[in-house]
């Protein structure tokens, strides 16, 4: 059975280490996911099934514009997570409920968008 994949996904973190190595804030693998997810979420998906749609998703990429969009999604979830990195909040909170709050993500009560589904 073909696989289905959002390309993005594989853009925004290989871009992310490049955006990331010039921003001050904590890099761990949970702040992480949490600016790869909000940023997934501002960014248009660019799901493929076959190797031709990669090909095609790829070529895509190149363009100037789509780079430009994506650097700056990764750096808007970046600025959100330090504001707010969602461990220290789920530290802070112990227990279960920090569990339970850990699915909502850093920017659960912003109104700009959450990891959960903004």
């Amino acid at each position: 059975m073909p696989n289905l994949k959002n390309h993005m996904e594989e853009v925004v973190f290989n871009q992310m280490k490049y955006v990331l190595e010039d921003v001050k804030m904590c890099k761990c693998e949970k702040c992480q996911m949490d600016i790869a997810a909000i940023a997934l979420n501002e960014l248009p998906p660019k799901y493929v099934v076959t190797e031709k749609g990669v090909l095609f998703s790829k070529i895509d990429s190149l363009q100037q514009q789509f780079e430009i969009d994506v650097t700056a999604a990764i750096i808007k979830a970046a600025q959100i997570v330090r504001k707010a990195p969602w461990h220290d909040v789920a530290a802070k909170a112990g227990g279960a409920g920090a569990a339970a709050a850990g699915a909502a993500g850093p920017a659960s009560g912003s109104g700009s968008g959450s990891a959960a589904g903004g």
